[in-house]
């Protein structure tokens, strides 16, 4: 037992030392590691430690594109020659590090909205609901807060959808649609500016022309008497 005791020292001495050679292994590992991401984010978004992005052509064309108020994002993929994925991962990564201001990026429309980060959420919450699925109020109501059909808490919940898309509609950041305030429903048109629906109609209190969607219904904008336009007007 003595002669144990004699040992002792030298073998935490030697517990101490194979701790201290295993850390150093595996902090040399988690550099090398971070070297090697950082040289996979570069080949996706060029030198991102250079805030001035020196080393990456097709950056500093699609930055300086923005700057000068380019918005479509399939003409600043073909002037700075990259691929559209590529082009919108690069403008990603300009508004992450903060050499651009916020944009929404709208990859269904290929446009990008100065917005606040705010609206930019705003506008992802609904663009699936508006773009690919091209769902009524009520219907968007129900399934993002997935509601019953028949709850009495049902209209709030209709009322809080139509004031987000009003406010996003009222910015002109939504495309190919158009909110009805009076009636506060959203119609869908496959061109951008959807005007082929619509007529001129009188005011039946005060005889002033209105322009009025098909089906739909407007105030007048002179004496705020509802205006219902229909296909035989």
């Amino acid at each position: 037992m003595e002669i144990l005791k004699e040992f002792i020292p030298a073998i935490i001495l030697c517990l101490i030392s194979f701790g201290l050679w295993l850390i150093n292994i595996l902090l040399d590992k988690r550099d090398d590691d971070s070297v090697n991401k950082g040289l996979d984010v570069s080949k996706t978004y060029g030198k991102v430690t250079d805030n001035n992005d020196t080393s990456d052509t097709k950056t500093n064309n699609i930055k300086k594109l923005i700057n000068e108020g380019e918005t479509d994002i399939k003409i600043i993929s073909n002037k700075s020659n990259c691929t559209y994925p590529e082009c919108v991962l690069k403008i990603r990564h300009l508004i992450a590090s903060k050499q651009i201001e916020h944009f929404y990026l709208d990859t269904v429309n290929f446009k990008l909205f100065k917005c606040s980060r705010e609206d930019a959420e705003l506008l992802a919450k609904y663009k699936t609901s508006i773009y690919s699925k091209h769902l009524s109020i009520d219907e968007i109501a129900t399934s993002l807060y997935n509601i019953d059909p028949y709850s009495n808490t049902k209209e709030e919940y209709k009322d809080q959808v139509f004031n987000d898309l009003k406010y996003l509609y009222d910015k002109k950041v939504l495309f190919n649609v158009k909110l009805n305030p009076v009636d506060r429903t959203i119609k869908y048109y496959l061109d951008q500016n959807g005007d082929d629906d619509l007529v001129t109609v009188h005011c039946p209190n005060c005889g002033a022309l209105n322009e009025v969607d098909v089906d739909s219904k407007v105030r007048c904008s002179y004496c705020n008497t509802i205006i219902v336009a229909d296909k035989t007007e």
